[in-house]
């Protein structure tokens, strides 16, 4: 799994060292990289291995040929996808239009999700960590579980 928040440094050509629980969670996939692409809801790049891109695989093959979410699906994630690999350090080389899109200069912040785990600036990921804090608070005080059911 990958868990907790790792702030690392991005220097001038794009490469940030990916932590090495990370890096640990994909080679025991027998991978070497990790996936990645800009998350089409927040100003964040999406990163796992290949256990959650053969999970949206599945998802998309259950989803009728002529199905918008299918194609939606298929937009949004396969079509921005890129492999990248770890070189001898453990770095990861972020393409440009990955830096631009989420604002990434300097650091990064490595936010481990369970099944994926997000790269965001690390200020911009404060702010969305404490909306997503405020929303859990909400949720608790209407009464509703993480599960979204009455407790």
């Amino acid at each position: 799994m990958f868990l907790g928040t790792h702030v690392n440094g991005l220097d001038a050509k794009g490469r940030a060292s990916v932590p090495a629980d990370f890096r640990a969670v994909v080679r025991a996939e027998g991978l070497e990289g990790v996936y990645c692409w800009p998350s089409p809801e927040d100003g964040c790049l999406v990163g796992c291995g290949g256990a959650l891109m053969n999970r949206y695989k599945a998802m998309a093959d259950d989803l009728d040929l002529f199905d918008p979410m299918r194609d939606a699906l298929a937009h949004s994630v396969f079509a921005g996808v890129r492999m990248l690999g770890f070189d001898a350090n453990g770095r990861i080389t972020l393409p440009d239009g990955f830096v631009a899109h989420a604002g990434l200069d300097g650091q990064i912040a490595f936010v481990g999700l369970a099944d994926h785990f997000e790269i965001w600036a690390p200020q911009a990921y404060e702010v969305h960590r404490e909306a997503q804090r405020a929303r859990l608070r909400e949720s608790r005080r209407n009464g509703r579980s993480a599960r979204g059911t009455s407790t």
